[in-house]
């Protein structure tokens, strides 16, 4: 019986695998329709197909042939050639080749059909060139970074990526991704670096010279950016996601990093923000900032500054300290060390004359409900050494008509415990005098001097002392409530004390003590 194929070749299952092609399966996907010699369909069921490649049109012997039993329905049946035996890649040697086919016992059929291009393709799993580049050429390992040129000269005619990895040094891409347009990936097992990506630039002129440039677009609602850097690590050394250097040998300036936020927009905007978590018992820092001259140039471990733009509180620091554990948490904490002469601040805090605002140069505010003790400033100085130490030192200069106070300290309260403006203690376990307040007042004018000026208010039944004293000596030492004392300097009057209170004109006048006085509910006037 005379049988009839009408066929076409409609896929051909083909990888080109840069670095490895022994595991694509040689074969090609054949699709066709059997009819009888009249071109009706054959009777369903299965056939015994011989097919056969050869190089001529017509005569000579086949280069691969290969039976299968397939399955015909309606006429349509499909075979995978070279499912039985393989078909060899010298097969495509030829400038032509022609598939035969043959049916049972039939006489093959004629014409044979022309393998075309896409049979041809087939080829390509064979070699390790393209467009007569080597694999080599387009990625690197180790310190090789791919291939450089221009992206078309790699992959061109292809105008979209989906999910590559390509890696290009040398002008911009043309393409359009949906996935990972440019990767650079790395593996070693040895100590030497290992970049992922290494981006260089180099301009003697004017120009910037960049060593990479990130940017994303504008559009889109999800998470924008500009570089993203992951390191991991599992040993003692440190791990970095992200390190900038700069140097310099000129005068300009050298920033490790440089981080900017536009103004457009209304959201919270950070031009640098750094978060670090830990769970052991080493310090944990959100940011680390440090610096070194080893010249005569300041050095700041960090600075912060403010434009005096807009109408918003303005902070040249803000810093808060959160805990909830019995360690000690500091909304700000400072530390300087000075191995030579220079003068050392914990902290140092300025403000501009400018401005007819209040001026503070550190304002602290302390907030608390519980039974502790609460410090609006708490502050310890400790010299090992034959210096002084200051628990507090306040100065005024003496510019300005305004009121002038080394301290001035104002207490509130509401409660059964006691109120003080001012407490101070001291203590002294040597032979130094000891001054729980020591207070000195200079006036080279014709104002009035106070060594101490004291003044107490009250407006209920409760007694209001102008100066409450109490002097206690547990040794033999001599106590004293209070000790007053003018030295003969001067012209004028000299009081040891001078006293005086209104009440209802019952005692108003001054007493000098000259020696040893007690005076006890008289009423005297002078």
């Amino acid at each position: 019986m005379r049988y009839r194929v009408w066929f076409s070749v409609v896929a051909v299952v083909l990888l080109i695998c840069i670095y490895s092609y022994a595991d694509v399966p040689k074969m090609i996907n054949f699709q066709g329709r059997l009819t009888d010699a009249s071109g009706k369909y054959v009777t369903d069921g299965n056939y015994s197909l011989t097919f056969k490649i050869y190089s001529d049109s017509t005569g000579g012997s086949s280069k691969w042939s290969e039976t299968q039993s397939v399955a015909v329905s309606k006429g349509l049946f499909n075979a995978i050639l070279g499912s039985q035996i393989p078909i060899p890649d010298s097969i495509f040697n030829y400038s032509n080749t022609w598939l035969g086919i043959q049916v049972s016992a039939d006489p093959e059929m004629t014409p044979r059909q022309r393998l075309t291009s896409l049979g041809y393709s087939y080829y390509a799993l064979n070699s390790d060139k393209l467009d007569g580049l080597h694999a080599s050429d387009f990625s690197g390992t180790g310190s090789d970074y791919g291939r450089s040129g221009v992206a078309t000269d790699l992959y061109e005619g292809v105008t979209t990526l989906t999910n590559k990895y390509v890696n290009v040094v040398g002008p911009d891409s043309v393409y359009s991704t949906t996935g990972t347009a440019f990767s650079g990936k790395v593996s070693g097992s040895s100590g030497s670096n290992l970049v992922g990506v290494h981006g260089y630039a180099d301009n003697t002129s004017t120009g910037e010279a960049y060593g990479g440039d990130f940017q994303t677009s504008s559009s889109g609602i999800g998470f924008h950016t500009g570089v993203r850097g992951r390191a991991y690590g599992a040993s003692t050394a440190d791990i970095y996601g992200s390190s900038g250097y700069a140097d310099n040998t000129s005068t300009g300036y050298a920033y490790g990093g440089d981080f900017s936020a536009t103004a457009s927009g209304t959201g919270v905007h950070t031009g640098v923000r750094g978060r670090g978590y830990g769970s052991s018992s080493s310090e944990t820092y959100g940011a680390s900032g440090y610096a070194s001259n080893s010249s005569t140039g300041y050095a700041y471990g960090g600075f912060f500054e403010t434009s005096t733009s807009g109408t918003g509180v303005h902070y040249g620091l803000r810093a808060e300290g959160y805990g909830t554990s019995g360690s000690s948490a500091y909304g700000t904490y400072g530390y300087a060390e000075n191995t030579s002469s220079g003068n050392v601040y914990g902290g140092w805090f300025e403000t501009s004359s400018s401005g007819t605002g209040y001026h503070y140069g550190v304002r602290i505010f302390s907030d608390a409900s519980s039974s502790s003790a609460t410090y609006g400033l708490y502050s310890q100085a400790e010299n090992t050494s034959t210096g002084s130490a200051y628990g507090g030192y306040f100065y005024v200069p003496a510019t300005g008509t305004g009121a002038r106070y080394g301290v001035r300290a104002v207490t509130s309260g509401n409660t059964g415990a006691g109120i003080y403006s001012l407490y101070g203690t001291a203590t002294n376990s040597s032979t130094g005098t000891t001054y729980g307040t020591y207070t000195l007042a200079s006036n080279g004018s014709t104002g009035a001097a106070y060594g101490a000026y004291s003044s107490a208010s009250n407006s209920s039944t409760g007694t209001a002392y102008g100066v409450y004293s109490v002097g206690q000596n547990t040794s033999t030492g001599d106590a004293y409530g209070g000790y007053f004392f003018a030295p003969v300097n001067g012209t004028g009057n000299e009081y040891g004390i001078y006293a005086r209170a209104t009440i209802a004109g019952f005692f108003e006048g001054t007493v000098e003590v000259l020696g040893d006085l007690y005076v006890g509910g008289a009423n005297m006037r002078q």
